[in-house]
């Protein structure tokens, strides 16, 4: 009998779990499983979600970095001040002088003059009548192939276009002084000679006095570079040899040599947007000169800008102004620009109603 009552209660403790056991089991083992699938899940989200603000910050960064930049050069003559009349030796008015080399006129905007449109059905359906002026139409000497109709075609309405120039950069130091106002410029050999091809307009300038002429050829002997500027030449083409705004006065060895810089910034999609999905993808662009448009900044989806006017000459700005509201006679009273700009982390970091 004692045998028996052992095996009775060797039986009794190998018995495994109840229903209820295991019920309770499973029950709390999805809970857990739920609880660490929350957590996960929330952490993800959050670490989406702080993505997607670094992406908004970076990209703002980024946009007011480019614009900035070309805004700090905007107006620039080299050793010659801000304020000295450029001389035109063109044979144009200043009003006709080519889009991206009227350095005469370093500040300038087309205004949008409707609201963003979110669909995409309009979105790209850019009408040149929806800024001002319009992107088409000459206007102060913009003449309609200022902006290529290809690169019009992708602007997004109810965004700004800011135009912004200066002399380039890269500054050709004179070798040897003019002997008369009318004579040859010999500078250093550029790094770059097809920027400076026949036909190119470029200014001269020195600490008194800028001018703005074509090349109408342009030899290299060496680490010099000699550039004639002959009367007539392509269009624009130059009114006489003589640049010097007095006509007798000769550009020195303190003078230089700079071909003009024109960066115009715009909202287009971005090269990675799909036109049938949406939010669509936006990115701010710039074409520099007469080159083919470069995406600078993608998720920037809004640009616009005011210009501060100086009312009273103490170089501080009274007012901020649209361009299309300040007069061409105090178009040289311009003395800061204020950008906007709208950014988005470009990837979804939510999803609400479905979308």
């Amino acid at each position: 009998m004692a045998r028996r009552s052992m095996a009775q209660r060797s039986i009794a403790r190998a018995r495994g779990f109840s229903l209820i056991e295991l019920m309770v089991a499973v029950v709390l083992g999805i809970v857990v499983t739920l609880g660490v699938i929350t957590v996960f899940t929330g952490s993800q989200e959050t670490l989406t979600s702080v993505k997607g603000q670094a992406r908004v910050q970076e990209n703002a960064r980024y946009a007011f970095d480019f614009i900035s930049r070309s805004a700090r050069m905007t107006g620039y003559l080299g050793c010659a001040s801000t304020k000295v009349d450029i001389f035109n030796a063109l044979a144009v008015a200043d009003t006709a002088i080519p889009f991206a080399f009227r350095v005469n006129e370093p500040i300038f905007a087309f205004q949008s003059t409707v609201p963003a449109a979110p669909s995409a059905a309009t979105d790209l359906a850019a009408v040149d009548a929806n800024w001002s002026p319009a992107l088409n139409v000459a206007n102060s000497g913009v003449a309609a192939s200022a902006i290529s109709a290809a690169t019009r075609a992708t602007i997004r309405p109810g965004t700004d276009v800011l135009v912004l120039r200066s002399a380039g950069s890269e500054a050709l130091q004179f070798s040897a002084a003019q002997g008369a106002a009318n004579a040859n410029i010999v500078v250093r050999t550029p790094t770059n000679l097809a920027r400076y091809a026949n036909g190119t307009v470029v200014l001269a300038s020195d600490c008194n006095k800028a001018t703005i002429f074509q090349i109408t050829t342009g030899t290299v002997a060496g680490a010099a570079f000699t550039v004639q500027h002959h009367v007539g030449g392509p269009a624009p083409g130059n009114s006489g040899e003589v640049i010097s705004p007095n006509g007798d006065s000769i550009f020195d060895l303190d003078s230089s040599l700079y071909r003009i810089s024109s960066e115009v910034y715009f909202i287009a999609p971005a090269a990675s947007d799909d036109p049938l999905k949406t939010p669509r993808k936006w990115s701010l662009w710039r074409q520099s000169d007469t080159d083919a448009p470069v995406e600078l900044v993608e998720g920037v989806h809004d640009l616009q800008v005011t210009f501060g006017l100086d009312l009273d000459n103490d170089s501080v700005p009274n007012v901020y102004e649209t361009f299309q509201e300040i007069t061409p006679t105090q178009r040289p009273n311009i003395v800061t620009v204020r950008v906007v700009v709208g950014t988005d982390s470009v990837d979804a970091v939510a999803t609400t109603n479905g979308a």
